[in-house]
């Protein structure tokens, strides 16, 4: 293997995946650390980011091997952020810990990685002139999993749970199931960053405040 992928991590789209990778480890560890609202936070930053990635490589191009890899890396890096760190936090931030939730999350992010693996195998679909996903994008996991997250306070730690405990099965499903979703445009995308801006600032008070 050439030592020249190393230099293919600096191109623009492949650095702001490889910061991606790095908020989702940090939201494991804070979720260990109990500090879920800091955990939720730096699941919605790594969500931002893979909405960057698309668009710096497509400004910012490089070689083929360069835009090869930064495939790869974008498709470890999806498994990380909104598979594993959004089951560790709801495993040991918010306790869902039992069997059965145990399991709850082991198909969560066995749905995760089936979906990236059918989007790698397949990628989207074209019908007229949208392109359309197959199954619920893995990423919309780094905003609805905060935005529940948004709860904490508000509603018993009872409640929250089962909150959890639904979003999961629903993610899950909504990832494995044959719905067509048209992917977002210019507009519903710079929706969806005011949102997670929003997200993450409640979040960010939510931990300033505990």
């Amino acid at each position: 293997m050439s030592p020249r992928w190393i230099r293919f991590f600096l191109r623009p789209a492949n650095v702001a995946t490889s910061l991606a990778i790095v908020a989702g480890l940090a939201a494991a560890f804070l979720a260990v650390a109990s500090r879920v609202p800091l955990a939720a936070a730096c699941l919605v930053l790594s969500g931002v980011l893979d909405m960057l990635d698309g668009p710096l490589a497509r400004a910012f191009p490089g070689p083929k091997e360069a835009r090869d890899l930064g495939l790869h890396l974008d498709s470890l890096a999806d498994a990380l952020n909104f598979g594993f760190a959004p089951a560790v936090l709801a495993f040991a931030g918010l306790g869902l810990a039992s069997p059965a939730e145990a399991a709850l999350l082991a198909l969560f992010l066995l749905a995760v990685v089936g979906r990236l693996a059918a989007f790698n195998t397949f990628g989207l679909e074209r019908s007229g002139d949208g392109r359309y996903y197959r199954g619920l994008p893995t990423t919309f996991a780094a905003l609805f999993v905060p935005l529940a997250t948004c709860a904490t306070g508000l509603v018993s730690g009872d409640t929250l749970r089962w909150i959890f405990r639904a979003l999961y099965a629903a993610l899950a499903i909504g990832m494995v199931s044959p719905v067509r979703i048209r992917k977002p445009g210019k507009i519903v995308l710079g929706i969806l960053l005011l949102l997670a801006v929003a997200v993450l600032v409640r979040l960010l008070l939510i931990d300033w405040s505990s």
